[in-house]
C-alpha cells in the first residue's frame, strides 16, 4: 500500500498501482474532471502516472485544476507538442528545433525541406478557440486527446 499525504496533512492509504486520477476519482467526480496534472513536493508530473515512482513515504500529492498556475505550463506544453505533430503531418520533412513555454504562450521552431507561402510561414494559434486544439489540431494528426482544456484556459 501506499500512503499519500494532502494539502491539508492527512494522510491516506492506496493500492501500490494508484495514480494522482485514482486519488481525485476517491475525492469527487467533479475534482478528477478538472485535474490536470499532479504535484509531488515541487514536482509538476501527469495525474496518470503511478504514484509508487515516487520514493518519499508518505508521498506529498497536491491535484492541480485550472484553478492552480503551474496548470497552464503544463497545458502550454502539451499544446506545444499537438501544434508540433500537426505541422509534422501537413509538412513532410519537417526538423523540430525546441517548442518551450512562454510567458505568454508557447512557441515551436521548425526546419522545412522547402519555401512556404509566406501566409502560412508563421502558424499562429491566438485567437483559435480551444476546439481548434481539441478537435481540429488532433484530427489533423490522427491522434486521440487524452489531455483537458479547461474554461479557465480561453487563452493559452
Amino acid at each position: 500500500m501506499l500512503q499519500i499525504q494532502l494539502p491539508d496533512g492527512s494522510l491516506v492509504d492506496y493500492p501500490d498501482d494508484a495514480t494522482a486520477m485514482d486519488v481525485a476519482t476517491k475525492i469527487g467526480a467533479r475534482l478528477a474532471s478538472a485535474v490536470v496534472a499532479a504535484k509531488i513536493g515541487d514536482r509538476v508530473v501527469d495525474a496518470t502516472r503511478p504514484l509508487r515512482e515516487f520514493a518519499a513515504s508518505p508521498i506529498p500529492l497536491r491535484l492541480l485544476t485550472d484553478r492552480d498556475a503551474e496548470s497552464l505550463n503544463v497545458l502550454r506544453h502539451s499544446c506545444a507538442h499537438i501544434m508540433a505533430r500537426a505541422v509534422m503531418r501537413l509538412y513532410g520533412g519537417v526538423s523540430l528545433a525546441f517548442g518551450p513555454t512562454i510567458a505568454n504562450g508557447f512557441y515551436y521552431d521548425f526546419e522545412l525541406n522547402r519555401k512556404l507561402n509566406l501566409k502560412v510561414r508563421v502558424i499562429r494559434l491566438k485567437g483559435f478557440p480551444n476546439a481548434f486544439l481539441r478537435a481540429g489540431c488532433m484530427k489533423t494528426i490522427d491522434h486521440p486527446w487524452n489531455g483537458k482544456i479547461g474554461p479557465g484556459f480561453q487563452s493559452l
